[in-house]
């Protein structure tokens, strides 16, 4: 096959990787529902406390408010924690990345691992951000930091590009 495009060899750091973790896109499904799931059972423990703690009077609401808002402190640490862990398992230290066009498909390798091709219909969402180019294509997830493109117009012309072609796939 030819090359058709673009051609990009950089780094890819866990930092990278946590990027796209912590992309709020990336909270669906199951971890949406453990965070609900989390915040309920927070709530469930007011049904355990005292009733004169829950008397409308100012300082039974401010004690009220205080065990609210530990709870979102905690599920929020609890999320970036995990976050934090998952972009560790997907990229544990810094590694060579390569993401080339090839036709109608992309070439996605890490370091010396076998490339992945992906092509258009394969690819589920297509997010740029300031600082990186997200291509969601499960099981793998093309992160791409946009200074490994040669001018920012090029990285917003890539993921025009791709979403178009992901449009015209899923069609």
């Amino acid at each position: 096959m030819t090359d058709t495009g673009t051609d990009l060899s950089f780094a890819l750091t866990p930092a990278d990787a946590l990027a796209w973790e912590a992309q709020p896109q990336a909270l669906r499904c199951t971890r949406l529902f453990a965070y609900y799931l989390w915040l309920a059972a927070g709530a469930g423990w007011l049904l355990l406390l005292p009733a004169y703690w829950i008397t409308g009077q100012l300082a039974g609401l401010l004690r009220l408010l205080l065990l609210v808002a530990v709870q979102i402190a905690l599920a929020s640490l609890a999320m970036s924690l995990a976050a934090r862990r998952r972009a560790r398992r997907r990229v544990p230290a810094p590694i060579e990345a390569r993401l080339a066009e090839r036709g109608p498909a992309l070439l996605w390798q890490l370091s010396s691992a076998p490339a992945q091709e992906i092509d258009a219909a394969a690819i589920r969402q297509v997010c740029l951000t300031a600082r990186h180019l997200f291509l969601d294509a499960p099981p793998a997830v093309v992160i791409v930091p946009v200074i490994a493109f040669p001018t920012a117009q090029a990285a917003q012309d890539f993921a025009r590009r791709w979403e178009a072609r992901r449009a015209a796939a899923a069609s």
